[in-house]
């Protein structure tokens, strides 16, 4: 069950830092469109922000 934002970091490996959602499929070994669908709910949780681009792709980093 997820109460609170900080239950939410579970989703977010520790080597991330600054990612992006093709970074974070493969430290989940994930599909990559769910990966961009993690980072759209945290993102709009607060829990990561935008940090920039890396190319084309947004750059997200960890608020927690």
């Amino acid at each position: 069950i997820f109460e609170t934002p900080v239950d939410w970091q579970v989703f977010i490996p520790d080597a991330l830092q600054n990612f992006t959602t093709e970074d974070l499929a493969k430290s989940l070994n994930i599909n990559p469109k769910l990966a961009q669908k993690m980072a759209y709910c945290l993102r709009k949780t607060n829990l990561i922000g935008l940090a920039g681009k890396k190319g084309r792709a947004n750059l997200y980093m960890r608020n927690f």
